[in-house]
């Protein structure tokens, strides 16, 4: 997993909740990862502008209102399974068609959203995943709006694809290959937990932030 300037912020501060950070103990962790102080006092300057990082009284850092939607999303993830109820082979499906055109920075808020309930493109305009999320139509339409989807488009579910199109839904998830990348996940923090105490401290940070990092991805 690379760790960019940027990155390293945001996923510093998302772990404080409501708290914030200053700079000195940015840059000291950046330095951890090889980043120079000068390039991360850039990217903070950056997010800053864009919203997705703001100062407090003290002139420390905390995650922006831009950001606090897909942070509220990532640390709900422990408790996926508890946003599911039984799936019994119907679809919840979105027309992207129905969005507005607009910048490539609209676009990615979008995609971004889409990937982040698991939506996948069936057809040219029409994404798909399992209705198996608690809320239905309802509560996605409320997920999407709040990472930006200002307009969420037509949502809706789906309980009567062809046998062809079904199979063609189903087809993009590789059940064998998640639940294998489930157990790679699972085998490299029983490794790294093993590990960790014997190594230099510096060393045992960066291993857990990158490890852990990629567990929640």
């Amino acid at each position: 997993m690379e760790v960019t300037p940027r990155s390293l912020i945001l996923d510093l501060l998302s772990t404080l909740g409501r708290g914030s950070a200053p700079v000195s103990a940015l840059v000291d962790a950046g330095r951890r990862f090889g980043i120079r102080g000068n390039s991360l006092r850039v990217a903070l300057a950056r997010l800053l502008a864009a919203g997705l990082v703001e100062r407090d009284g003290r002139g420390a850092y905390r995650i922006g209102a831009a950001a606090r939607a897909v942070n509220r999303e990532i640390r709900s993830w422990p408790r996926l399974e508890s946003q599911l109820v039984r799936w019994r082979g119907d679809w919840l499906g979105v027309h992207t068609a129905a969005l507005p055109a607009r910048g490539a920075r609209e676009r990615r808020l979008r995609d971004r959203a889409l990937r982040f309930l698991a939506f996948r493109p069936l057809q040219a305009g029409l994404l798909v995943r399992p209705a198996n999320l608690r809320g239905g139509t309802h509560g996605v339409r409320r997920r999407l709006s709040a990472l930006g989807l200002e307009a969420p488009g037509l949502i809706f579910r789906i309980d009567d694809l062809d046998p062809q199109s079904d199979d063609a839904a189903r087809a993009l998830w590789d059940g064998d290959a998640i639940v294998a990348g489930y157990r790679a996940q699972r085998e490299a923090l029983a490794e790294s937990e093993a590990r960790l105490a014997d190594l230099p401290r510096d060393d045992a940070m960066v291993e857990s932030f990158l490890v852990g990092g990629a567990a929640l991805r």
